[in-house]
């Protein structure tokens, strides 16, 4: 990171995934990195505050049902220490149950997928990809050059 905190010009993205399930957490972390993104994988929720003390990813996808813990302890931590994630909708949920997860008020507003989802349908929201309905170039909200071929595939 620069001093601004902007994300430097780079070619992958860090990804930090938090998912208690290892099959889509694998699927996760192929997908991801299929698309360009440099993926760490973690599996429950004290793991992640943990690392998160020391290590800042440019963007965050948690499970929010992980064991008896919750995604939102997650998303404390990451306001309380890294609210220009949050604000840049680099923080997102993935969960089996999309209007519980989106029901809960909290002070900010996050993106919320439902599983099943696709990697696909993951990666265009954490880059902001405009609809397939009306493609351009992606000047990359997190500031991250993509490959042109990275983007065909998203159709951006």
């Amino acid at each position: 990171m620069d001093n601004d905190g902007s994300v430097l010009q780079r070619q992958e993205a860090s990804v930090l995934v938090v998912e208690d399930d290892l099959s889509i957490g694998e699927m996760l972390v192929m997908g991801l990195t299929h698309y360009g993104f440099k993926p760490r994988f973690l599996s429950n929720v004290e793991s992640a505050k943990r690392l998160l003390q020391e290590w800042k990813p440019d963007f965050i996808l948690s499970d929010y049902h992980l064991g008896e813990a919750n995604g939102d302890q997650i998303l404390s931590l990451v306001i309380s220490k890294y609210p220009d994630l949050v604000a840049a909708n680099r923080f997102q949920f993935i969960t089996g149950e999309p209007e519980f997860v989106s029901a809960i008020e909290r002070p900010v507003e996050i993106t919320v997928h439902a599983k099943p989802f696709s990697i696909r349908s993951i990666v265009r929201s954490l880059i902001q990809c405009p609809s397939l309905d009306s493609p351009s170039v992606i000047t990359a909200a997190a500031g991250i050059p993509w490959h042109e071929e990275k983007l065909a595939l998203l159709n951006c």
